[in-house]
């Protein structure tokens, strides 16, 4: 998709209870996921805080992305962590900031997503997958043991097998991508 996100490195080099460090740019990648589902707003949001939850190659791993897309639409990375629970299990069913924003209200969208990381969604929340816009199919032949071992290692991480095989080839086309 192409969107950035600013306000992730003051909170991110910290160590997210109960998961993993995290980096910004990770963020970025959840944004990019074909697969990327999008609360906007998220449902559990009081103050209208948008809530993404996507893969991320450099993470090895789904992540939830709480945002707050400012007055001119541009979103502001707030607080993320490993996806899990109904995050995750939305996630598997289908499987560039111009202004800073105020400190008072970022801390207020980080505290509220704390809170409510591990609440269930509200009755009849809506998502969309604003990243299912690719076309191209590739059509990979493996053997049945070689398929085995991407579906093993796509359950191991909780993803859908095309996610993570599509992130392998993303990350490869990355290194390979010419200056």
């Amino acid at each position: 998709m192409g969107r950035g996100v600013r306000g992730l490195r003051a909170f991110l080099v910290a160590a997210v209870p109960g998961g993993v460090d995290l980096e910004p740019n990770w963020a970025t990648e959840v944004l990019e996921d074909p697969d990327l589902v999008a609360f906007e707003p998220d449902p559990k949001s009081r103050i209208g805080a948008s809530r993404f939850i996507g893969w991320s190659p450099g993470a090895t791993r789904v992540l939830m992305l709480i945002a707050y897309r400012d007055l001119n639409g541009d979103l502001h990375g707030l607080n993320a962590w490993p996806a899990s629970g109904a995050d995750l299990s939305v996630y598997q069913k289908g499987a560039h900031v111009s202004k800073p924003i105020d400190p008072k209200l970022a801390r207020q969208v980080r505290e509220e997503s704390e809170h409510t990381k591990d609440a269930p969604l509200p009755e009849g929340a809506t998502y969309t997958r604003p990243n299912r816009n690719r076309s191209q199919v590739y059509s990979v032949r493996l053997s049945p043991a070689e398929h085995a071992l991407v579906q093993q290692v796509a359950d191991a991480k909780h993803l859908p097998a095309s996610t993570l095989v599509r992130s392998w080839i993303l990350e490869q086309l990355n290194h390979e991508r010419p200056a």
